[in-house]
């Protein structure tokens, strides 16, 4: 609970610190709802009826989604009531009020994957082709097809999946360069612990991105949903 009440008072510190006394700009997609805190642009609503809060948070440079969906109000497992909807911040992964509890994410419909592209684009190599980021709820079938028949014919490509689940956000991705070399990249909102050098995967990015090289020799595969892995030939 102190580590809470303290992060708590660093973004309240660190909001006035930037921003007292001043207008903050607003891109001209930010509702004017929402509320500018800690260089982003938050706003939440009350749905009773899921018990969660429906939130989206802006960057508060240039309005793009940092991360949009359903929250929870932390140690309470329901909505925060309009009451205590007072933000002190956004980590990345959180909503945090500045009564130091935070709305923790439960479904995500959109978030932002800081890092991500560069890491894919770094692996794959110069002139590389974005075969794209498939989002949630999204046909997947046009960015596999892309990403296979780039791989088949040993050119540089990308492509990432942002995947299912209840909670924070999670994408993989894959990158293969001109030398038939195949890496995946994976990012998580929450961070990921340290890698020991014998699994063969590394951290970047303050811990929310993990790399590392597929299988050898590594192979595309459809597992019946769409969606690309990689795993080891058997040949």
């Amino acid at each position: 609970m102190e580590n809470c009440k303290a992060i708590s008072v660093f973004f309240l510190l660190l909001n006035c610190l930037l921003g007292c006394g001043t207008t903050p700009h607003r891109p001209t997609n930010v509702p004017v709802s929402a509320v500018s805190t800690d260089r982003v642009f938050i706003n939440c609503s009350v749905e009773e009826s899921l018990r969660a809060n429906r939130c989206a948070v802006y960057d508060g440079d240039s309005g793009e989604v940092q991360m949009l969906g359903l929250f929870k109000l932390s140690g309470a497992g329901r909505e925060a009531k309009q009451a205590e909807l007072r933000y002190a911040g956004f980590d990345g992964a959180r909503i945090w009020l500045q009564d130091a509890r935070s709305l923790n994410p439960v479904l995500l419909l959109e978030y932002a994957v800081p890092g991500m592209a560069s890491r894919l684009t770094a692996l794959a190599g110069k002139d590389a082709l974005d075969c794209g980021r498939v989002t949630r709820n999204q046909n997947p079938k046009a960015a596999s097809e892309c990403a296979r028949k780039a791989f088949a014919d040993s050119k540089p490509f990308y492509v990432s999946y942002d995947r299912e689940g209840w909670g924070g956000g999670y994408t993989v991705g894959f990158a293969g360069d001109t030398k038939g070399n195949l890496s995946f990249v994976e990012y998580m909102s929450e961070r990921w612990p340290p890698q020991p050098h014998s699994e063969g995967a590394r951290v970047s990015d303050d811990n929310h991105i993990r790399f590392g090289d597929c299988p050898k020799p590594p192979v595309l595969f459809d597992p019946g949903t769409g969606e690309l892995v990689c795993i080891g030939s058997k040949e």
